[in-house]
Order: structure tokens, then C-alpha cells, then sequence
């Protein structure tokens, strides 16, 4: 994931007011119980609370005690359901703080590569959250090992997508729907979303040492006039422009975008 802001309370809040961002914002409750209002829903929170909350909805979390959130500002989130929002519950392990904790850690110190740390992290974060969704899901096994064929096979150009939904067993037709069912997304579009996910990280690591058209076969386009359409379709810029600094914000962008209501 794009990662544009990772941060956490300075202080405990028993009222933080209605207000919304122009990112999705994963908030992940420290500590505290009470309830967050989430446009004219209102969901109780405790510790270990994830809420990923789209753009332009507005918010607020209220609790008697105070609470303390952690917060990721993400400019390219993957939506897991087909509802407004959504709210998970962190592991008795604690998997999910321990990855904001690392994530934090290494926004704040700013060394090199720490953006693509960072990213790295926000992706373990979004596949940890794929993961329970999936679980309560209880999804096809079909879907699982189609899942993971995706992730094994999306680098490589030659990846026979048609090929690999007709060897699930199910109808292709029926199948679409019910990956679209589980994921939000059609199998073209997911296998797309990994391929450019990919590409993202390649480029914060590579650019101007590998050509564009490497990146791109490198991450299972054959094609890199094709590979430059789905990025900029995707991400907004060109991969030229992203690999050169424009897909990074700076925390006073972000919160310049914060709307109190």
C-alpha cells in the first residue's frame, strides 16, 4: 500500500469530534472502550478496534475514559467488503499493533528506504485484514486455491488466467461472480491490483536503474504501453511520475485535508 501518514495519539481523547480526510484512514484503538460514530452508524470500540474508514466519511469516537488510537493514512487501500466501512479485531498475539508499532517506528525515523519499509508493512497490515475478512467469510476452498495461484503466478506475463479459473472445476461465469462474492473484485481486476502493487515497490526501489519496460515484464506485463494505462488508471500518475517521488505526501499535505464539521 501507499502509505502517506502512520501516527498515534499524542494524548488520550474522550471526545474527538465528527471530521473526515480525503484518504482512507485505518484507525487501530490502543487502549479505551467507548463508541465511534461512523457517518450515522455507531459502532462500539475496545481495545484492539481496527476501523478502516473510506474517504469523505465523516467520523468521531467518544468514550467516558478517554482512548488512544494509533491512525495509517492510506492512499490506495483495497477495499475486503462491499460495505461503507470496516471493523476488525486485532489477534490475542497483537499482530496487527505490532505491525503499526514497527510501521510508526520507521515513519518517524525517516532513514533511507523507509517509504518502502513502510509500504512493505502497510501490505502485511492489508493481508492480515484480507485474511480475517476471508475467514468470516468462510470462503470456497476453490476461491483459496485460486487465491493463492494469483500470488504464486502474477509475475510471470505468461499467467494463464482463463486457464486457471477453468482448473477451479466451477463454471467460469459462476466463478467470477462468486470470486467477485468473496473479494470485491474480479479475478482480472485483483490479478491487476497485484501486478501494479508489485510494480509500486519496484519502482520506489529501482527507478531510473531499470527501464519502465523491465519493471513492467518484471511484474507480469508483456506489454509496458499496457502496463503505463493500468498504472495511471490505478494510481493517478504515470509510473514515471511515481518512481520519481510523486506517488509521497508529506504529513502537512495530509492534514491539511482533515475536515472538522
Amino acid at each position: 500500500m501507499d502509505i502517506l501518514l502512520v501516527d498515534r495519539s499524542p494524548k488520550p481523547y474522550t471526545n474527538f469530534p465528527f471530521h473526515a480526510h480525503g484518504y482512507w484512514e485505518i484507525i487501530l484503538n490502543l487502549s479505551g472502550v467507548g463508541t465511534a460514530w461512523i457517518g450515522d452508524d455507531a459502532v462500539p470500540f475496545r481495545e484492539g478496534t481496527i476501523l478502516c474508514i473510506p474517504p469523505d466519511v465523516r467520523h468521531r469516537k467518544v468514550s467516558e475514559h478517554g482512548f488512544i488510537d494509533g491512525c495509517v493514512f492510506v492512499k490506495d487501500y483495497a477495499p475486503l467488503c462491499g460495505g461503507a466501512y470496516e471493523v476488525y479485531e486485532d489477534d490475542d498475539a497483537r499482530t496487527f499493533r505490532a505491525l503499526h508499532a514497527l510501521a510508526l517506528d520507521q515513519h518517524l525515523r525517516g532513514e533511507p528506504h523507509a517509504k518502502e519499509v513502510v509500504d512493505a508493512l502497510g501490505d502485511a497490515m492489508h493481508r492480515l485484514l484480507e485474511g480475517w475478512s476471508l475467514r468470516e467469510r468462510r470462503r470456497s476452498p476453490a476461491v483459496d486455491r485460486f487465491l493463492n495461484a494469483l500470488v504464486r503466478g502474477h509475475a510471470d506475463p505468461a499467467f494463464d488466467l482463463a486457464g486457471e479459473v477453468k482448473r477451479t472445476g466451477y463454471c467460469p461465469r459462476y466463478f467470477r461472480k462468486l470470486f467477485r462474492a468473496c473479494t470485491g473484485q474480479s479475478p482480472l481486476a485483483y490479478l491487476t491490483r497485484l501486478r501494479i502493487e508489485a510494480a509500486k515497490r519496484q519502482l520506489q526501489q529501482h527507478h531510473g536503474v531499470h527501464p519502465i519496460k523491465e519493471i513492467a515484464l518484471a511484474t507480469g506485463f508483456s506489454d509496458p504501453y499496457y502496463f503505463s494505462r493500468a498504472f495511471k488508471r490505478l494510481e493517478g500518475v504515470s509510473p514515471q511520475q511515481y518512481g520519481a517521488g510523486l506517488g509521497t505526501y508529506e504529513r502537512s499535505k495530509i492534514f491539511a485535508g482533515v475536515r472538522e464539521e
